[in-house]
């Protein structure tokens, strides 16, 4: 195994994680899905789903009267095979009830955690394997 990943795959692997966030956030579940390998996994506290189908019609059912932003930073990418890497990338979430008209309300962040994602190399190039959201602090219930 080659034991450096270049700066390239790196690259591509943090541009997964950001464009994960950028298509969950303007409703792209077409685009996400495609992010991921066939077998793709994503858990999250509340669910575990498998394969793309899965995670589309997981996307699918976000409800429609809410506005959400991932703010995404302080990530390590590791190769950890010639074909596999993983990374661990923090990130904030932020959701609210969409407006009829005006700028969404904001009380802070829903959640701040991390990002725990298994990447891997096939003929297309490095998708997501596996995603699991860890949640290091949530927002208390009102």
């Amino acid at each position: 195994m080659n034991t450096q990943m270049s700066d390239i795959d790196k690259l591509v692997c943090a541009q997964l994680v950001s464009r994960y966030a950028s298509y969950v956030d303007h409703r792209r579940y077409n685009d996400l899905i495609d992010l991921f390998t066939e077998d793709g996994v994503l858990r999250r506290p509340d669910m575990v789903v498998e394969g793309r189908a899965a995670i589309l019609d997981a996307m699918n059912k976000r409800p429609a009267n809410r506005i959400c932003r991932h703010m995404c930073s302080t990530q390590v990418v590791t190769l950890t095979s010639d074909d596999e890497a993983e990374a661990v990338t923090y990130f904030a979430y932020y959701e609210a009830e969409l407006p009829h008209q005006g700028t969404a309300a904001l009380d802070g962040p829903v959640a701040i955690g991390e990002y725990h994602d298994r990447f891997r190399r096939i003929e297309a190039g490095w998708r997501i394997a596996e995603r699991s959201v860890v949640v290091a602090m949530q927002r208390k219930s009102s």
